[in-house]
């Protein structure tokens, strides 16, 4: 499984059964880390082992980083995105060290 493939099931098995503007936020926030990945040269293409736990908290730094959220509290939603991907991740595709936590991955993005 490659990790597009992965943050597809992700969108399909989770986000698709979400309220309307979570649905948004949650597909934002997938395009936003396959882009970073192609940025940090990476390619979502690549093989779902091939994805860090620091790949996810690279991202959630960048974003936080980035300006991208209006406000602070912006990319702590963000990083509870990721930590919801990280946590699909390890349920059902068997990657437990992608399982980060909200608060570690909170921590990244700091207010």
């Amino acid at each position: 499984m490659t990790i597009a493939e992965a943050l597809a099931t992700f969108q399909e098995e989770w986000v698709a059964a979400q309220a309307v503007t979570p649905r948004i936020a949650y597909g934002r926030t997938l395009r936003l880390v396959a882009f970073h990945l192609r940025e940090q040269g990476r390619s979502p293409d690549d093989e779902l082992a091939t994805l860090r736990p620091a790949d996810l908290e690279a991202f959630v730094v960048w974003h936080a980083a980035s300006g991208l959220a209006d406000d602070p509290d912006g990319s702590r939603k963000t990083a509870l995105h990721v930590a919801r991907l990280g946590a699909f991740c390890a349920a059902r595709l068997g990657r437990p060290d992608l399982d980060l936590g909200r608060e570690r991955l909170r921590a990244a993005a700091p207010r």
